[in-house]
């Protein structure tokens, strides 16, 4: 977290990295989030792997990461995420209700 002056109040700056394997859903969130006070947009991905790459090399504050991705999914990427940026929060979404069971941070058994 950065701080920052505006007016005589700090303001709290969180660093936030977007994945998501569709392109249009990454500019969507990347235009909504960039309106809020105190978030900057970092990094953008389309992946997994690419996460836990930008986490490693920009360790933002916060993470906006999709469940259904191609190559390697937001629910596979987790304890890949946790190990490289521990300090990071991660907001996970997906389309797919049962998609995932994050409390083991991978897809369930059929």
């Amino acid at each position: 977290m950065k701080s920052g002056q505006s007016g005589g109040t700090a303001i709290r700056r969180h660093s936030v990295v977007i994945v998501d394997d569709r392109p249009d859903i990454r500019e969507l969130l990347s235009i909504r989030l960039g309106m809020v006070a105190g978030l900057e947009i970092v990094g953008v991905g389309a992946d997994g792997s690419v996460a836990v790459d930008l986490a490693r090399d920009l360790a933002p504050d916060l993470m906006i990461l999709d469940l259904a991705m191609p190559v390697m999914g937001g629910a596979e990427a987790i304890p890949m995420l946790r190990a490289t940026a521990p300090e990071m929060r991660i907001v996970v979404y997906s389309g797919d209700i049962d998609l995932a069971d994050l409390s083991r941070g991978r897809k369930p058994d059929a």
